[in-house]
């Protein structure tokens, strides 16, 4: 088992020591549907937690960036990530129907993370996932949106609980991310 891992990591910046960058990285798969703007699809609490997430970044000047992967990658920023003059764009971006669907290769996030230790991502899946995509990665914060019993073990058996965020009704998917991320960058 692994102890906890810290993400109140600092990078030097000009400026003194700063929050690692955020990077919302979102599971844009067809088991998520598309946002419909009717609170029907789980993509619809995603946009929703990602517009919050991005007010609230806007509101201490937190860089965000994000990545809108299935069975490729959709759609990212980095290896930029955005301030809070840019930021507005990535709304824009997740309400693309074209860049929703697919199966899901999570390795393609995981990856991703791996190129950019110096970022903090939050991975957000149902976690229908194959066990072998689960490479070692300490950067990534795990979200799972209603999974099912056996992916929650999988998930908290290679990651640890500290590491995973359960999230069993969709409708707290929006304030359960803005608390962890208040902790986070507070």
């Amino acid at each position: 088992l692994r102890a906890p891992y810290k993400f109140r990591m600092s990078v030097p910046s000009d400026k003194g020591v700063k929050p690692m960058d955020l990077v919302i990285s979102i599971d844009v798969s067809g088991s998520v549907w598309i946002p419909a703007g009717s609170m029907a699809t789980a993509a619809d609490y995603i946009t929703i937690m990602v517009y919050a997430l991005i007010d609230e970044a806007k509101r201490i000047n937190q860089k965000v960036g994000i990545t809108l992967w299935s069975d490729r990658i959709k759609y990212s920023t980095l290896p930029k990530c955005l301030d809070y003059r840019e930021v507005e764009k990535i709304k824009k971006e997740i309400l693309d129907v074209n860049k929703w669907g697919g199966t899901t290769n999570i390795k393609l996030a995981l990856d991703q993370a791996k190129r950019f230790p110096d970022k903090l991502f939050i991975v957000l899946t149902d976690g229908a996932v194959y066990t072998d995509d689960l490479i070692d990665v300490d950067n990534v914060m795990f979200f799972l949106t209603m999974p099912d019993e056996r992916d929650k073990e999988m998930f908290l058996e290679r990651y640890g609980k500290h590491r995973v965020v359960i999230i069993d009704d969709l409708r707290n998917l929006p304030k359960i991310a803005l608390k962890w991320f208040r902790v986070q960058y507070s």
